[in-house]
């Protein structure tokens, strides 16, 4: 008998388009399983084709039919069953699965698509960035989900700057969507005359419908510039701080060797230490946390400025914040039930109890098949 443990179904979800009274055959393969049934089939009209043959892969093919009705509710619907180990037909009653098996189970899902009413379609958005002077290049992806095609198709792009000003509009080539079908466009840009900034694009297709589809992204024009985001910190006096300065690159190209320096001033404008973080090499665009160490140990609570400079090959950000040293009655600590709370959410108590259920289960159908047969002596 082959490790039902390792089962699994191919495919394991599918998708069709609704064609009313028409009918269509879906082969499956199983690993896994030397018997099996289908079981919790989650639509009428699906038919399990009762012609399972055993390969020479290791795998079990068979297939099941799915009979369209005349009609369905639109949008997605959700048709699929279950394969469970340990009975042979199709039909055999629950105390008729044995042992392990019963408990042993995959599934398969079928998703049917059932056109919306009228005209109707989706769109998405995406751009990525680029250095100004390079081009930006808009992707629209489509999807006819209506009654009917959608022919002569036009996006419009309008680009946005981060206060709502419109600066740009774009119109793309005439595209058609047959039903059930999709389509993708592109458009580009050009970035010359665009000032190094965070963009808004919104894409506008009017198809005759409800209303038009509409899809945003964002993006950036770049420059040499690594931006300060921000950072994190939760400082008592009297100790050693971690300080976490977070980072993005505007660049389309990678940035070496970033890393920031804090210069620390009380509220008197006293020097308070200073100290540097871990330096980090940042590819096109990422984002990062760099970490620093603050030394508080002789320092009083209070509000410190940070005089902040971000270093990089090529250039150098220079931004401030306010870090709070708490004194340490104010510092947070922690309850006893956080430490219970850590422990009931961790990954091995978790397991520890799913076998515990697992076992329980086997337990009780045991004792239930044990108690059906000494009904039948």
């Amino acid at each position: 008998m082959q490790n039902a443990s390792a089962a699994g179904i191919s495919p394991g979800k599918i998708t069709l388009n609704f064609f009313p009274e028409t009918s269509q055959t879906i082969e499956y393969r199983i690993t896994g399983y030397d018997d099996f049934a289908i079981t919790n089939k989650e639509c009428s009209f699906l038919e399990y084709n009762n012609d399972s043959e055993w390969l020479e892969t290791g795998e079990t093919r068979f297939t099941v039919t799915i009979r369209f009705p005349k009609t369905l509710p639109p949008g997605a619907n959700n048709c699929g069953f279950m394969v469970m180990h340990g009975a042979t037909d199709p039909e055999a009653p629950e105390t008729a699965r044995r042992g392990i098996g019963a408990v042993s189970q995959v599934g398969a899902v079928i998703q049917i698509n059932v056109p919306l009413k009228g005209k109707y379609a989706r769109i998405s958005l995406h751009a990525e960035n680029a250095n100004k002077g390079e081009p930006v290049y808009f992707q629209i992806k489509a999807e006819n989900l209506g009654e009917y095609d959608l022919n002569s198709l036009n996006a419009r792009i309008e680009v946005a700057d981060i206060e709502g000003k419109i600066i740009q509009r774009l119109v793309t080539e005439p595209f058609s969507i047959p039903k059930f079908g999709a389509a993708e466009v592109w458009k580009k840009m050009e970035t010359t005359n665009f000032v190094p900034a965070k963009y808004k694009a919104t894409a506008i297709v009017d198809y005759s419908g409800a209303g038009p589809a509409v899809a945003e992204t964002a993006f950036l024009v770049g420059k040499m510039f690594v931006d300060f985001l921000g950072f994190e910190a939760n400082a008592t006096s009297g100790r050693i701080n971690p300080i976490t300065a977070n980072i993005e690159s505007w660049w389309g190209n990678p940035v070496e060797n970033v890393y920031a320096e804090f210069k620390m001033q009380n509220g008197s404008g006293k020097y308070a230490g200073e100290f540097k973080t871990e330096s980090a090499d940042l590819e096109p665009w990422q984002k990062a946390s760099l970490l620093g160490y603050w030394d508080a140990t002789g320092l009083e609570p209070g509000n410190y400025t940070a005089g902040i400079t971000l270093k990089y090959k090529g250039g150098k950000t220079e931004t401030n914040g306010t870090i709070i040293l708490h004194s340490p009655a104010e510092a947070k600590t922690e309850f006893p039930f956080s430490k219970a709370k850590d422990i009931l959410s961790s990954p091995i108590f978790i397991i520890v109890l799913m076998l515990i259920l697992l076992a329980n289960i086997l337990v009780w159908f045991m004792q239930k098949q044990g108690k059906a047969k000494g009904e039948k002596e």
